[in-house]
């Protein structure tokens, strides 16, 4: 049996191309193969120290020694990636998706990166560079394009996320986390969602060419703002008829079934007399395939719950596109939701909760904005109270 190498620190002076700093030599842990790294760590300059001995009596060197025995000095960013994702990966399963997209980012670029190195801030520039030069990997229908702003985005907060992560293990000091000096290049802004008009709405639903259950989803989200994952996620049993009442108890995402997106999406909202028709008519469909589960959009080939991309992509994208309609898909009908609710001058209190969104600053990013129409209108009234005349109020004064 080989005996395990014992790690050993010293304390040396080395004069360096700069400034003479004394160093504490020690033994990395080993790499996949099993071989170890002769490392060096500065522990002070000489302006600190007068002496060898002072440098490893110091306090500096007992927190580097402490750390180099628990094993975590010469971290790289691969190492720490692989932790992050075996203890700290979020659970939802959309969130895990998005995560590890830009976590494919970072690994390819700095996994042999030193984690301690990286974190020193005179790195952010490599960074930067690194995050705005990134490109789509080219495939067979399509070229390599430069990756949008918000992808960039994403990446650079999960990787500030894996700067915090290294930080709370002890891998890098608990300092300013680098990526806070890491600037995105400005670049043109999405185009907002388009929202249906009244209009486009009914050309969809009167589309011979588009299925029954297609329209049947389609009339959930117009009628309450569902998200799609939400509607495949519905059983009969999450309607409550004699109150009126539809309740989001799990979401389908790809084949996974998953619990609401947030606390406030599991509320219970109102439906209108007109979905509790559509529905009712769906129920008795031959079209429909029921299950033993109760599920209201199943698949006849698998049992379970269709599958929301194969949708888009056969049916909502083509008719979009074939109409002229910008970024087109299942969410335009939640998009389109908020915009008849805000243009039916529905409180935006109300609007939030019907939205089961936890802020309004989430709701106000739906729809297609406010029209010309209503901000004349809007602009009219602030006129009208120029002309009112001012209500003068007489104040007593303290006897």
């Amino acid at each position: 049996m080989k005996r395990p190498r014992k790690r050993v620190e010293q304390a040396g002076y080395i004069e360096g191309p700069k400034d003479g700093s004394f160093y504490m030599r020690y033994w990395s842990e080993p790499d996949a193969s099993g071989k170890r790294t002769r490392r060096a760590v500065e522990i002070g300059s000489k302006n600190q120290f007068k002496s060898c001995e002072e440098a490893k009596l110091s306090v500096e060197a007992a927190l580097l020694r402490r750390r180099i025995n628990a094993g975590v000095m010469g971290k790289t960013m691969g190492q720490v990636i692989a932790l992050y994702e075996r203890d700290a990966m979020p659970q939802r399963a959309n969130t895990r998706k998005t995560v590890q997209a830009a976590l494919f980012h970072c690994r390819e670029a700095w996994a042999e990166e030193q984690i301690a190195v990286l974190a020193d801030p005179t790195h952010s520039k490599r960074i930067e560079g690194w995050l705005n030069g990134l490109r789509s990997r080219p495939t067979k229908n399509r070229e390599s394009r430069p990756l949008a702003r918000t992808t960039k985005h994403c990446i650079k907060v999960q990787m500030g996320m894996l700067f915090g992560f290294a930080m709370q293990r002890g891998y890098i000091p608990s300092t300013i986390n680098p990526m806070t000096f890491v600037r995105l290049a400005k670049g043109e802004d999405p185009p907002r969602r388009q929202t249906l008009t009244v209009d486009q709405m009914w050309a969809f639903f009167d589309d011979p060419n588009i299925p029954e259950h297609v329209k049947v989803m389609a009339h959930v989200a117009r009628l309450t703002g569902l998200r799609i994952s939400e509607i495949l996620g519905l059983k009969e049993a999450d309607f409550d008829l004699d109150k009126m009442l539809l309740q989001v108890h799990r979401r389908m995402f790809l084949r996974d079934v998953d619990g609401p997106k947030s606390k406030r999406s599991g509320d219970p909202i109102p439906f209108p007399e007109e979905l509790y028709k559509i529905l009712s008519a769906w129920l008795k469909s031959p079209n429909r395939y029921a299950t033993p589960e109760g599920w209201l959009f199943a698949s006849y080939v698998t049992g379970d719950p269709l599958y929301a991309s194969e949708l888009r992509r056969s049916y909502v994208k083509p008719w979009g596109e074939a109409h002229g309609i910008v970024k087109f898909g299942w969410h335009t009908f939640r998009h389109t939701y908020k915009q008849f609710l805000e243009d039916s001058g529905v409180n935006p209190v109300v609007i939030q909760r019907l939205m089961r969104h936890a802020s309004y600053q989430v709701t106000a990013g739906y729809g297609s904005g406010v029209d010309l129409e209503r901000l004349r209108d809007g602009q009219e009234k602030a006129a009208e109270t120029r002309s009112r005349p001012q209500l003068v109020v007489k104040r007593k004064r303290w006897a």
